[in-house]
């Protein structure tokens, strides 16, 4: 269905905006995401890539459930990702400037278990789902989790230094990317049919 293949997609396409529109004003300005109305706009994008970033992991962990293949991995998968997803809202509400603390643990929350998440998407595609685009989709997520990786630890290092330009330069990169693997995931959503979402008793 088309509307499932769209999701990753929106997602995706919303967060890039979200960040390019801290920027659009004042590109030599490190901290105009701080500042209204770009802070406004930065936050409430972010909120809703939250909200769409819960509603894809919850996808998919039905997709590999309807599979009846590792329900452990599975059941990781569907923690970290909301986790993940928890952290782009706090991130976003509460930019470095102002609150820095609450941005490097959103930070935290968003990057770390956001990795680990699309490490065992990974393993999931080549275990669990079939996929019949594993010979450019594994290279192409393998390539932008070890970039995400180095730029994660990259933009750590930099702000321990103080070197703030760097920093969030590095920080921007991190997001774009972990934002087109949400977007990889349309891949895997194109082979939904119908979806049906049940609670255990």
């Amino acid at each position: 269905m088309l509307l499932w293949l769209l999701l990753p997609i929106c997602f995706t396409a919303i967060g890039l905006v979200g960040i390019a529109a801290p920027n659009i004003r004042n590109k030599s300005n490190n901290y105009c995401g701080s500042y209204q109305p770009e802070s406004c706009i930065f936050s409430q994008i972010c909120n809703i890539c939250s909200l769409l970033g819960m509603l894809i992991v919850v996808i998919r962990y039905q997709q590999i459930q309807d599979l009846d293949c590792h329900p452990k991995t599975n059941m990781a998968c569907l923690a970290l990702g909301l986790t993940s997803s928890s952290g782009i809202s706090l991130m976003g509400n509460f930019q470095h400037s102002a609150l820095m603390v609450l941005h490097f643990f959103g930070m935290f929350l968003a990057f770390i278990p956001g990795l680990v998440y699309f490490a065992l998407q990974l393993w999931q595609m080549y275990h669990s789902a079939p996929c019949h685009h594993k010979h450019w989709l594994g290279p192409l997520r393998v390539a932008c989790c070890s970039a995400c990786t180095v730029l994660l630890f990259t933009a750590m290092v930099l702000f321990g230094v103080d070197h703030i330009p760097g920093a969030v330069a590095c920080e921007g990169l991190v997001v774009t990317l972990f934002f087109c693997q949400f977007g990889l995931l349309a891949v895997d959503f194109k082979q939904i049919d119908s979806l049906k979402l049940s609670l255990s008793k």
